[in-house]
């Protein structure tokens, strides 16, 4: 079928709303929705707004994704990338999800390190994002979108080439955290900069040498 990933995603927003609906009974007025860097609750809402907030932003940012491509100047490129994204958005949807579930979980009185749980999606993302943009075409929407990778389709080409492997590679380093829960925060932190950061200085260095 050839929009299973668009319907799987449409899936899991169904499915958190409905998680959402299933707890609203049994949790009180007040919900926690945020964790500091060592996994201890530190923040809270509302209970309508806290339950519906990551159900809704999936919508959102699904909404806006789609649109997005939908006025994209290089049209032709994004539609030869159309399995790719919607793969990507099943990934991001995946990511929300599994956030609302672990903090339906954790309101309905189920206690866990939230920080070490939230490793393993923070790192399978990374990775997904560095499988994505191996092979992705300039557009205005998705990739490692800089002055020198928009002006050179030689230097887009590169720099995704090899800011593939620092993401992916930055999701696999991120695991780390899983055997060493006191370095967790700085091992997510380090690998993610790291991969941002490396993929805009490349971009920069293969433009200068192919128009020095």
């Amino acid at each position: 079928m050839k929009n299973i990933s668009r319907l799987a995603s449409l899936a899991l927003i169904v499915l958190s709303f409905a998680a959402s609906l299933w707890a609203f009974p049994h949790l009180p007025d007040v919900v926690t929705t945020h964790w500091n860097a060592a996994g201890q609750a530190n923040g809270s809402m509302n209970k309508t707004f806290g339950l519906f907030f990551a159900p809704t932003m999936m919508i959102a940012i699904m909404g806006l994704i789609l649109g997005l491509l939908r006025i994209d100047p290089m049209k032709k490129n994004v539609q030869e990338m159309k399995g790719k994204i919607d793969l990507l958005i099943l990934c991001l949807m995946g990511f929300f999800a599994y956030i609302h579930g672990l903090t339906l979980a954790w309101n309905l009185g189920v206690r866990f390190d939230f920080g070490q749980w939230m490793i393993p999606p923070f790192a399978g993302l990374y990775i997904a994002i560095g499988t994505f943009i191996k092979n992705t075409k300039p557009n205005w929407l998705f990739g490692i979108r800089t002055p020198w990778t928009l002006s050179d389709e030689v230097v887009w080409k590169e720099t995704h080439a090899f800011g593939a492997k620092l993401f992916q590679g930055g999701g696999i380093f991120m695991l780390l955290g899983i055997v060493f829960p006191s370095l967790a925060i700085y091992i997510v932190f380090i690998s993610a900069i790291v991969a941002a950061l490396g993929s805009v200085i490349y971009s920069y260095l293969a433009y200068a040498k192919r128009h020095s």
